[in-house]
């Protein structure tokens, strides 16, 4: 197999699929090669073998310690020359971003990575974890880009993606989306979260996972009222964690609403006229756009919570200031009112070099320069436990489809596999959690058409 320039893995397809297309679309016109990987296909050790020993960098949704990159990066991999950090979540809450000790920020290894920051705070704040400089980039979020007068165009027009969702097209049409990652999780799948946790983090998490599924019960209740009373449509957008739930499958029941969890947040948010959230940082996409949007919060949450782009933001917290939102309909009464300065040391936006761009300039140099990961940081036995693992059958997977799948949902057995046989246990949870399928090749080609198509009319407007 040719050697690969980059690999580009990724996690999440809503989330990444257009950025990292786009990041592909302007490395392929400067002449290198690039492939993906998802998550999801880690089970794939075929294409594993095909890749190992093979790319020159590895381009990373998210690295933070070690394991990560034995796994993600040289279990696929093998010893690229260099790793790129992309970090799809910059903005965090205050308990994990004033927190450099927290996992959000690369330890160990990770840290002699390229880590790309979306603007001046998340620099600052990777600098404040001991991160060279010199392995620090800004370039701005990709995925801002699509909101740019020249990209606009790769997403759907109102009347085409709302006929394709059989979405009402004449009223006024508003968009929910939640964040609610882990309310409709069971209790087994909460006490794996809490065995991550220790101590008074452990408390924290527990409460806020509370916080979250009071609010969520809540929030469902106005949407439901506002759909019985309103002449609108609403839009329900799950967290990309959230499943569904008795409470959740009654809005199906309704008309007027749509839980609809395919096609990119911004295409929803472009198309929609008013969108409101809970504790999402896409309310930042929301306001760029220029469409109203406000904040959600029938439970009061306690300041580690709270993103910073969120202080002093007006609440809307019951159903009647939530009604009366909905009534004034206009930009200057639902204008959120973001602080501009605390947004833009986030997120940093060059009006001439659109971020993708400025992310595929880094790429280059990790190619060209004459830095390379330090992998004699790690131990030759860790490598090749990893290595052999790529050469011995699925024997464990299997014995873990036999074992441990007729049984899942029965509480009794799920104590004794927790009991007995826990790792096995672990091992066929983390199969079934990897539902999504792999964003095919013929995805990834029609989206690069697209994006060819809108930036071949465009070309004059971007900077080079």
């Amino acid at each position: 197999m040719k050697e690969i320039d980059f690999l580009i893995v990724y996690e999440h397809k809503n989330r990444e699929f257009e950025s990292i297309t786009l990041l592909k679309y302007e490395l392929a016109r400067r002449g290198y090669t690039v492939e993906f990987f998802g998550f999801d296909e880690f089970h794939n050790k075929m294409k594993r073998k095909s890749l190992f020993d093979n790319v020159k960098i590895a381009v990373m949704p998210s690295l933070y310690k070690d394991e990560n990159i034995l796994t993600f990066v040289y279990g696929v991999t093998g010893k690229a020359k260099n790793i790129v950090n992309l970090r799809w979540e910059q903005i965090f809450p205050n308990s994990s971003e004033q927190n450099i000790e927290y996992f959000i920020y690369p330890k160990a290894n990770a840290k002699y990575a390229y880590h790309c920051c979306w603007g001046q705070k998340p620099y600052e704040m990777l600098r404040e974890d001991r991160i060279n400089t010199n392995n620090l980039f800004i370039t701005g979020p990709i995925q801002m880009d699509f909101l740019r007068k020249e990209l606009k165009g790769i997403y759907l027009d109102k009347k085409t993606v709302f006929k394709k969702y059989d979405v009402e097209n004449e009223k006024t049409c508003i968009l929910f989306t939640s964040s609610f990652a882990t309310s409709s999780w069971n209790k087994w799948e909460l006490d794996w979260l809490y065995s991550e946790y220790e101590g008074e983090e452990k408390e924290y998490i527990k409460g806020y996972v509370k916080r979250e599924k009071m609010s969520r019960d809540l929030v469902v209740e106005w949407i439901k009222k506002l759909a019985e009373t309103k002449d609108c449509t609403i839009i329900y957008r799950p967290h990309p964690a959230e499943v569904k739930t008795e409470l959740t499958e009654e809005l199906s029941n309704y008309k007027n609403i749509k839980v609809i969890n395919k096609e990119n947040i911004k295409q929803w948010i472009l198309v929609c006229d008013q969108v409101y959230t809970w504790n999402s940082t896409s309310i930042t996409e929301a306001y760029i756009a220029g469409i109203p949007c406000a904040v959600l919060r029938p439970v009061e949450l306690e300041y580690s919570d709270e993103y910073q782009i969120y202080e002093g933001l007006p609440r809307i917290t019951d159903f009647k200031q939530f009604s009366e939102h909905f009534d004034s309909n206009n930009i200057e009464a639902s204008s959120c009112f973001i602080d501009n300065k605390k947004l833009y040391s986030y997120i940093s936006v060059d009006s001439q070099k659109p971020s993708y761009i400025r992310t595929a300039d880094v790429l280059e140099q990790a190619l060209k320069d004459d830095y390379y990961f330090p992998w004699n940081n790690f131990d030759e036995k860790d490598l090749n436990t990893i290595y052999n693992s790529l050469f011995k059958d699925n024997f464990k997977d299997l014995l873990a489809i036999i074992l441990v799948k007729p049984f899942y949902n029965s509480k009794f057995m799920k104590r004794v596999y927790g009991k007995f046989f826990g790792k096995l246990y672990d091992r066929y949870c983390k199969m079934i959690r990897s539902k999504t399928p792999p964003i095919t090749n013929e995805e990834f080609a029609q989206m690069e058409e697209r994006i060819a198509t809108v930036l071949s009319k465009n070309q004059k407007n971007i900077g080079e």
